[in-house]
């Protein structure tokens, strides 16, 4: 059943009234130019300055890879070409680098092992050992070559999805398929983070969640029309109870104790200017099944993927905080992807061809 609930005003709407009787600048489709009043954030460690801007078989390489050990300390990059390369958090200095023959799809750290991954390539999933840099297990299913995949904390269950087909849940353990959510494509997919169900949105903005062990759809609602805006990217709050939605405009937060949006705010900063959200940028990271939205370990701040920049908000005012650059102007490329530290301490941010950059986060009491 589809869950009612009280709007506060949402896309141009919200933009209009929060900016009045200021006025609104425009530079370019779906753009919005943003003047600095906000603290920049530095990198604390540039862990890598670029990559070949072209693989070895003459296609446009970039960074779209991504995963983050649930310890904190290790983190990986993989590109196009096959090669990722692994990180060491504490330092910000590089591990190793590791070069496969073909493409693979995506890569998950095993909880609790730090020194297996789980990934994907081109008939289906198999563990790999870091350490010895060898493959450990092939699974008995073939998902076919995915590039988006969530898996579960418990590292038990794994998701592949794509626009066009049905996401399809797999139990790992039993190597055997759980069920097909839905019948249409899914935009994105997450886990809850206590693991008990999956969260899928499809290209209509309509939000179901699914029982993680059985597959059986326990509850949708409806977001925005799509037409006053496209869902760029979700995270939960560590508790669960929250959801904070990224549009095209603005955000929303969700109490999903009663499916009321307790919070819509535009993407501005304290002095009514509005920053890039960088709207193909975004989308691309969205196609890549990248993250470019981020909430806090103690649920106080959202940490968002502009155009060539992280913005961190107060989770309740939606007051912008701080913004995470390379330098005074920022990077001319687009961000791919931003991860947190379970800590909360540190932010890492990446872009298709580089930098990799290592932040602190900034304390607010």
């Amino acid at each position: 059943m589809t869950q009612s609930h009280n709007r506060a005003p949402t896309g141009l709407k919200a933009i209009l009234l929060a900016t009045l009787p200021g006025l609104l600048t425009f530079s370019g489709f779906m753009y919005f130019r943003y003047e600095p009043p906000v603290p920049s954030v530095n990198p604390t460690r540039i862990m890598l300055e670029s990559i070949p801007k072209v693989t070895h078989r003459g296609i446009p390489n970039a960074l779209h890879v991504f995963a983050l050990s649930s310890d904190g300390k290790r983190f990986l990059a993989g590109d196009r070409d096959g090669k990722f390369r692994l990180y060491d958090l504490d330092s910000g200095d590089l591990i190793k680098e590791v070069q496969f023959k073909e493409h693979f799809g995506s890569l998950h750290f095993l909880h609790p092992s730090h020194s297996t991954l789980l990934m994907t390539w081109r008939h289906g999933p198999y563990l790999y050992d870091l350490n010895q840099e060898i493959v450990t297990k092939h699974y008995k299913f073939q998902t076919g070559f995915v590039f988006r995949t969530r898996i579960s904390k418990n590292g038990r269950y794994l998701i592949t999805f794509d626009m066009v087909n049905p996401a399809q849940l797999w139990d790992l353990l039993f190597e055997k398929p759980v069920a097909k959510l839905g019948t249409e494509g899914a935009v994105h997919v997450t886990f809850s983070p206590d693991g008990t169900s999956v969260l899928t949105v499809d290209r209509e903005n309509v939000f179901r969640f699914w029982e993680t062990t059985t597959g059986k759809m326990s509850r949708t609602f409806s977001g925005i029309d799509r037409s006053d805006g496209q869902v760029l990217s979700i995270a939960f709050s560590p508790s669960g109870d929250k959801l904070v939605i990224a549009y095209s405009l603005h955000m929303e937060v969700w109490d999903l104790r009663n499916g009321r949006v307790t919070a819509s705010f535009p993407y501005q900063d304290s002095d009514g200017g509005f920053f890039e959200v960088g709207f193909v940028g975004m989308s691309m990271s969205a196609l890549m099944g990248n993250g470019s939205l981020r909430v806090s370990p103690n649920g106080r701040f959202i940490f968002f993927a502009g155009s060539s920049a992280t913005y961190m908000f107060d989770l309740e005012s939606g007051k912008c905080l701080s913004k995470f650059v390379e330098g005074p102007d920022g990077p001319a490329v687009s961000l791919a992807n931003i991860e947190l530290t379970p800590d909360g301490r540190h932010l890492i941010q990446s872009h298709f061809n580089g930098p990799l950059l290592l932040f602190t986060v900034p304390s607010f009491q």
